[in-house]
């Protein structure tokens, strides 16, 4: 489907002139111009119910009858029903016209899936009708000279009086030309308008009184787009041009031009893969929609916590969640980590992503291509922390310090440094966060145990048996803004995937906060969203659904 103004000189001689010789008119006449249905039978059909209530007496159809909705013959069955309405055709036309003949087993490209689907679903008495259709067609009404073409005229200087109705840009206007000499007016498009106004669907009422006097309604009919495009995602169509049908269902809700840049970006990707077929082979043709449906959505940065997140319980990240990372980041994406975890244990994963950002600790250090940023907390109050923890018998304590990490007992996946004056460290070193178990005591029990905590520190539980202490400064969030701040991004523009206490106000703040379904319930309550759990890879999954389009599930 090509939009846009075409270098066709329209009113020029044409053996497919007219329908019959020029029909003349002298009465005051109320036509319905309807243009650029697309296979689309439920606009259509609230067109003309609106047409028929504002009196319309007889019927232009401006061409475009076909592709990009499943519902061809439902729309020409309509149109044939007016027996004396003005038909012409439109270039979506031609794309049939040409497979006519043609072998079906040479179908395999996927850039023609849709003129494909559209020749097999067509009835050959439609088909045949359509391609009888003229071009063009001129009539008379009471004196005023009427021309009607698909495609706008390229001069509006060098036209004759009159008045000129076509289509082909989707976009409703009317205007007049040459001191009034010269009427043009464009219906829109019935069936997939881009003039940004969702939820109608225009066409025109074009009046001649008797005395010759222009009268141009432009019409909006209530159409619920979205409903409609919800639909297709269960009609053969989808099935057999799938792609297609997804950038037809973006323009639907929004309104907007999306075949253009899709078909630019197309074309960029093939290129910069190495592939020089036209049309586009089906591989190349869904690669590049997934390609290009990320660089539309409104999402710069993916934030992404490990445990029990993005790393499977294994502690693995698999190739499945690499690639679909991978693509978004080829598609101009950043890609951040925000974790509880010391640096030295995000390095593996930091290099297997591709990372130059991430926080670390909940935000006591983050670490950003322009420098790192600590939050460390105030020496007495981690001196004091320590202390009451120490108190409790039994409480299994460990510091992550500037030095490394220690703690009172040995902990064998950890392996820390393992001292009985933790108090000492904390004077000596800085103190990013304090960690407390017990093997009696619930965290929350414990936090009750170890009494008042300093005014500059906070705690939050983490893995449903941690306590950990830090300064109040040091959230994920704090250090997730620093890291969008470095890059230029703002927090609408990033999406975060998380589990757990700490992630909770990054899944809020953000302009998606998405949730893996083995979230914690309070998690899970203030998420836009709920991805599949982190063995089930719930965020390359999620990342591609995005990918996919709203329809698809």
């Amino acid at each position: 489907m090509t939009r846009g103004q075409a270098p066709v000189v329209i009113f020029a001689a044409d053996d497919n002139w007219g329908l019959s010789p020029c029909h003349q008119r002298s009465k005051k006449l109320r036509l319905a111009i309807i243009s650029d249905i697309h296979g689309n039978f439920p606009a259509l059909s609230a067109v003309l119910a609106d047409a028929a209530a504002q009196g319309a007496e007889e019927y232009i159809f401006a061409g475009d009858y076909c592709l990009s909705g499943p519902y061809i013959n439902e729309c020409i069955d309509a149109i044939r029903a007016y027996p004396d309405a003005i038909v012409i055709r439109g270039n979506e036309e031609a794309y049939l016209e040409n497979l006519i003949g043609r072998n079906e087993r040479e179908w395999t490209d996927g850039q023609m899936q849709i003129s494909y689907f559209t020749f097999r679903t067509i009835s050959k008495d439609n088909l045949d009708y359509l391609m009888a259709l003229p071009h063009r067609c001129d009539i008379d009404v009471n004196g005023v000279a009427v021309h009607i073409a698909h495609f706008p005229p390229e001069k509006t200087e060098e036209l004759a009086d009159g008045v000129y109705i076509f289509g082909h840009t989707h976009k409703q206007w009317s205007s007049r030309e040459e001191g009034g000499r010269v009427t043009l007016v464009n219906p829109g498009s019935c069936g997939l308008p881009l003039e940004g106004v969702p939820g109608t669907v225009p066409y025109t009422m074009l009046e001649i009184t008797e005395d010759g006097e222009v009268i141009v309604n432009e019409r909006r009919v209530p159409f619920d787009a979205i409903s409609y495009a919800k639909s297709l995602t269960n009609t053969r169509q989808y099935e057999q041009a799938t792609v297609w049908t997804k950038v037809i269902q973006k323009e639907l809700v929004t309104a907007t031009e999306h075949l253009q840049p899709f078909l630019m970006s197309m074309a960029e990707y093939a290129n910069r893969i190495g592939d020089a077929r036209r049309p586009f082979a089906v591989d190349t043709w869904e690669a590049g929609y997934a390609h290009w449906n990320r660089t539309t959505l409104p999402y710069r940065a993916i934030i992404v916590d490990l445990d029990r997140t993005l790393l499977r319980t294994d502690k693995t990240i698999s190739e499945t969640t690499k690639n679909a990372l991978r693509d978004w980041q080829e598609s101009g994406a950043e890609v951040f980590i925000a974790s509880a975890r010391p640096e030295r244990a995000i390095t593996e994963y930091r290099d297997t992503l591709g990372v130059t950002s991430y926080v670390t600790l909940n935000g006591a250090r983050t670490i950003t291509p322009q420098g790192t940023i600590e939050n460390e907390i105030p020496t007495d109050s981690a001196f004091a922390i320590i202390n009451q923890l120490a108190e409790i018998p039994g409480t299994v304590i460990s510091i992550e310090a500037a030095g490394g990490l220690y703690a009172n007992v040995d902990i064998p996946i950890w392996q820390p440094i393992v001292t009985d004056r933790l108090a000492d460290v904390a004077k000596r070193e800085g103190v990013y966060k304090v960690i407390a178990s017990h093997p009696d005591l619930t965290p929350e029990e414990l936090v009750l145990a170890a009494g008042e905590i300093p005014q500059d520190v906070y705690h939050t539980i983490a893995d449903r048996k941690l306590v950990q202490f830090m300064s109040r400064t040091a959230t994920k969030w704090n250090g997730i803004q620093a890291m969008l701040a470095a890059a230029g991004i703002p927090a609408e523009q990033a999406i975060y995937f998380g589990d757990d206490h700490d992630d909770i106000e990054p899944i809020v703040r953000c302009g998606l906060g998405v949730a893996v379904a083995n979230a914690l319930p309070q998690v899970k309550e203030k998420a836009d969203d709920i991805a599949a759990t982190n063995d089930e890879d719930g965020v390359a999954a999620y990342l591609r659904r995005l990918e996919n389009g709203p329809f698809c599930e």
